[in-house]
């Protein structure tokens, strides 16, 4: 059985970081793990939208 990977696009909270405070990271294994990840390098952020890697395709949108 594949491994879910997914790539994740971050709303900062600082218009100053990334592109207009949006970081997109690619290949990301866990969500909940993301969420910690996010939580302790941007303490600001407002959402994340999760894309499947492989078809590009939404799946959700998290918060904090």
């Amino acid at each position: 059985m594949a491994k879910q990977v997914y790539n994740v696009i971050i709303n900062t909270g600082d218009i100053n970081t990334g592109a207009n405070g949006y970081v997109t990271y690619h290949k990301v294994n866990s969500i909940p793990k993301f969420k910690l990840f996010a939580s302790n390098k941007y303490p600001k952020w407002k959402f994340a939208t999760v894309y499947d890697h492989a078809t590009k395709g939404k799946l959700e949108i998290i918060k904090p």
